[in-house]
């Protein structure tokens, strides 16, 4: 039996309906690089969070300084994983193509 979060249910209760056309747009975004909007993010508004680093599956790539995570942009493969996971409620990871 595989656990369920409460942030993880609501964001497939609510998840918009996706069609091929913004699939296909999602592919081109993925060519970009991704940062974090320090603005919407989490942990430089002082709360403790670290989504994006926890679950980024390449070492290395998001790493978390005096508390605030940062993306090496050498190392990040633009999975878009920490894009998916960030619970912000407006999300605070952005794709510059």
């Amino acid at each position: 039996m595989s656990h369920l979060s409460r942030r993880d249910l609501f964001k497939r209760i609510f998840a918009p309906v996706r069609s091929t056309e913004s699939h296909d747009e999602e592919k081109v975004a993925d060519s970009g690089h991704y940062r974090i909007l320090e603005e919407q993010c989490l942990a430089y508004l002082n709360t403790f969070c670290s989504n994006c680093k926890e679950r980024c599956p390449e070492p290395g790539a998001i790493v978390v300084e005096l508390g605030k995570p940062v993306i090496n942009s050498e190392i990040c493969t633009n999975c878009g994983i920490c894009y998916e996971v960030c619970p912000a409620p407006i999300n605070a990871i952005a794709i510059d193509h």
